[in-house]
Parts: structure tokens; C-alpha cells; sequence
């Protein structure tokens, strides 16, 4: 299956997943915000990971389908977060206006509440195997909690005005973006109901690995790219006077530290057929070859 058919399955699903309110007499304006959100495009990354992961796994698609829409609600949770005044005060994403621009400050921090749940209130009634739901509510929820990504945002927000060690640095962006990017492929390794503990560990050094890469990649694009391509306002972290891996280290290191992590990526999966000749390969190279 090309990216493109999992992208057209995976939109199908999320508009199933939270559908319109049943009457026009009975508006829900915080259902209209958590679609608003939900589906109006972006990268897919995370969600993409999970079908990856699952597919090479040979996992049933329709465990992956739930895995995937939870783990972008999630996203979407923490991007409607991310972009309110009291975090990085931004009025544009995915090239629309934010949450909390289109609707109000209030109800954008409801329907950020309200996808959170309902993640887990999808894995928890549509997943059929009763120790694969837990298995994955134990995997999300530790990966956005307080020793995830919350708390690599609670960094952020104490780093402002700061500079930072590049060691912090590393640790604040594992835990922010990092966490949740290997959750997404332990979610699809999940859905393969399969227990291969050496795969498990290449696929938790492929998740690092591209997860840092990533980052790296946001902060280079920040740097050199305009609004209009990124789809959020660009120089944010500057605005917000954050360190970043070109304000410490460059741009010419930053690229090439990027580029040696994702050379790592490829080498956690190249002892397994299965995952090195499967879309894994391909989003490992997008991650830093994507232009926002």
C-alpha cells in the first residue's frame, strides 16, 4: 500500500472516528473545534509510524487504523496546547488560523481536553484484545505524561530567555517530540500482537533516532523558511528567545549531526528484512528531506 492509499484510509477513519454532530438543531461547538483540528491535514508522521511499523509487522489494519487515530488525537491535543497564549502564542498552523484563533481561547483548551480523552476512550472500547488496549494506553499515556512530552513543554517554557546545554536540549526535545514519536511505533510493533524482543529494541533505536532527527529538521526550517511554506509562523523559537540546535551548534553541524542520526535509523533496522524494506526506510529519509 503507497503513502498516499494509507493517507486516503486514514482520513476516512479520523472522519469516522469524530463524526459531525447527528443534528444541525443541536450544534457543538467544541466538537466543530476538535474536528477543526483533527482534520485539516498536516504531516501525518506519527500516525504514518504506527501503519508502518504495523504493516512490516504484518498487523491488521484495523488495529492500526485505532492506534493511529488515537495517537493523532494526541498530537493534535498538544498542538492545539503548544499554540495557546500561554505557551508559544501562535496564530497559525497548518497554514490555517490556531485553535484558539478560529474559535476562542476557552474552547481551544476544551477541545485540546476532549481529544486527549477520547483517545483513550478509543483504544479502550475498539481495541479486541483486552491486554493490547492496556498495552497501548500504557504506552501513550507514559509518553505524554510527566515523564514524557508534557514535561519536556514544561522545559521549554522554563527555558525561555535561557541558553541551553546541548545536552538539555537533547533531553527537553526527546521528551517534548521524541516520546511521542516512539510511541507511535511501539503502538504499530503493538497492533502486530507479535512478542519478537529484539525487533522491539531495533525499533526503539530507530524511534531516537529519527525522533531527534526530526526536531533538528523543525529547528532548520524554522531557521531558513518562510511562514507561508512552514504553515506556522516561522523564527517562533526566536521570538520566543529559545535555544535551538542551529542557535547552538549551526547550521552546517546541525545538518550533519541530523544526517548521521538518520544513518543510525537505517542501521537499527538493516539486520530485519521485514523493517528495513518497509515504509519505515522511506519516512526515516522524508524526516529530513521534507521541506515543512
Amino acid at each position: 500500500m503507497t503513502t498516499n492509499k494509507i493517507l486516503e484510509r486514514f482520513q476516512i477513519y479520523l472522519n469516522q472516528a469524530l463524526p459531525e454532530p447527528l443534528s444541525e438543531k443541536t450544534p457543538s461547538p467544541l466538537i466543530s473545534a476538535m474536528r477543526y483540528s483533527l482534520l485539516n491535514g498536516g504531516k501525518r508522521l506519527r500516525a504514518l509510524l504506527v501503519y508502518a511499523t504495523g504493516m512490516a509487522l504484518n498487523a491488521d489494519l484495523n488495529l492500526c487504523d485505532i492506534a493511529a487515530t488515537a495517537v493523532e488525537m494526541i498530537h493534535c491535543f498538544s498542538l492545539i496546547h503548544d499554540d495557546l497564549p500561554a505557551m508559544d502564542n501562535d496564530v497559525l498552523r497548518r497554514g490555517l488560523p490556531t485553535c484558539h484563533i478560529k474559535f476562542n481561547e476557552g474552547l481551544a483548551i476544551l477541545a485540546g481536553d476532549a481529544l486527549h480523552t477520547e483517545a483513550f476512550d478509543l483504544l479502550s472500547h475498539k481495541i479486541p484484545n483486552p491486554q493490547t488496549a492496556v498495552s497501548m494506553i500504557q504506552v501513550l499515556s507514559r509518553a505524554i505524561g510527566k515523564s514524557g512530552m508534557v514535561q519536556g513543554q514544561s522545559i521549554d517554557l522554563e527555558s525561555e530567555n535561557k541558553t541551553l546545554s546541548l545536552d538539555l536540549l537533547k533531553q527537553m526535545h526527546f521528551l517534548k517530540t521524541g516520546c511521542l514519536i516512539e510511541a507511535s511505533i511501539q503502538m504499530g510493533y503493538l497492533a502486530s500482537e507479535i512478542i519478537n524482543p529484539t525487533i522491539q529494541i531495533a525499533l526503539k533505536k530507530y524511534g531516537e533516532s529519527i525522533g531527534l532527527a526530526f526536531q533538528i529538521k523543525d529547528d532548520l526550517l524554522d531557521a531558513c523558511s518562510s511562514s507561508e511554506k512552514l504553515g506556522k509562523t516561522a523564527g517562533i523559537d526566536l521570538i520566543n528567545h529559545k535555544s535551538t540546535f542551529v542557535s547552538l551548534l549551526g547550521f552546517s553541524q546541525a545538518s550533519e549531526i541530523m544526517e548521521t542520526l538518520i544513518q543510525e535509523a537505517h542501521e537499527a533496522l538493516s539486520p530485519y528484512p521485514e523493517l528495513k524494506n518497509s515504509h519505515l526506510s522511506f519516512l526515516a529519509d522524508y524526516v529530513i528531506g521534507r521541506e515543512y
